[in-house]
């Protein structure tokens, strides 16, 4: 959308575009929040409902500014309003870096190349850095017991599993697929069912069975081993959405036949 934007007025107002995006998601945020931080409590009543809701209700009157700075995944991430309020962190913060790198290949494609190719590399090359030096599994554990416990006392999910910097690999790969998607089409490429069929079985076969591999690491007799743990959470996210954008992409340009393009 980006991209398209400047290509049709060839600017972009960054603040105006922020706001937006802000603008759209703060009201049915803010009414969750309230409902939870304020009025959830009042619905019902007991011991294990003042323990566990209390706590949620608690959470949200202390922290829900930082939900509407969208800083809660790295400010107190381990009190954070609403459980699941880390993933709209993550993509209020990916939206911020997008538009300033799409519009950076848009401007000066040579140098758009380089920096997304660092911003590629950077994102394989920092879970692996995080998961290495602070000996993390490459996968969060969760368990059928997790689910009795609070998920913001498991410090790899609050110092690691939350963070935008040890999961943007899959954003940054959806961009690079857009931008594809845009240009190829604009140009008329087509696809050879060969490549499509090939690239299929090799990008989204092996990004499948490289989340499998995911499986090993919950085997609780099998020898923890540092480097497999490092490289596995450097690089499953990006396997895995190499072979999804190798779909979007073949699909959006050449289509598979009937009757997935109808």
């Amino acid at each position: 959308g980006v991209h398209k934007a400047l290509e049709k007025s060839k600017s972009i107002n960054f603040a105006q575009a922020i706001c937006l995006r802000w603008l759209r998601i703060v009201p049915s945020y803010m009414l969750m929040m309230g409902i939870v931080g304020w009025l959830l409590p009042l619905m019902s009543d007991g011991p294990l409902w003042n323990k566990r809701i209390g706590l949620e209700s608690q959470r949200c009157q202390d922290n829900w500014w930082l939900n509407l700075l969208f800083i809660n995944n790295y400010i107190r991430a381990d009190n954070q309003c609403l459980l699941l309020s880390w993933y709209l962190a993550c993509e209020m913060q990916f939206f911020i870096v997008a538009i300033f790198a799409i519009y950076v290949l848009w401007r000066w494609p040579r140098v758009g190349y380089v920096l997304f190719a660092a911003l590629l590399i950077a994102s394989i090359g920092v879970p692996f850095y995080v998961t290495y030096y602070g000996r993390y599994s490459g996968v969060l554990k969760l368990y059928a017991s997790s689910l009795l416990v609070d998920p913001f006392s498991n410090d790899h999910f609050t110092s690691v599993y939350v963070k935008s910097h040890n999961r943007a690999g899959p954003y940054i790969i959806g961009l690079l697929t857009g931008y594809l998607m845009v240009t190829l089409s604009a140009a008329n490429y087509k696809f050879s069912k060969r490549m499509i069929i090939l690239g299929f079985l090799i990008l989204f076969g092996g990004g499948y069975a490289h989340q499998t591999h995911g499986f090993w690491f919950y085997q609780k007799d099998r020898p923890y081993s540092l480097l497999e743990n490092a490289i596995y959470a450097g690089f499953h996210r990006i396997t895995f959405s190499v072979g999804v954008g190798w779909i979007a992409l073949t699909y959006y340009t050449t289509g598979f036949g009937t009757p997935l393009t109808e």
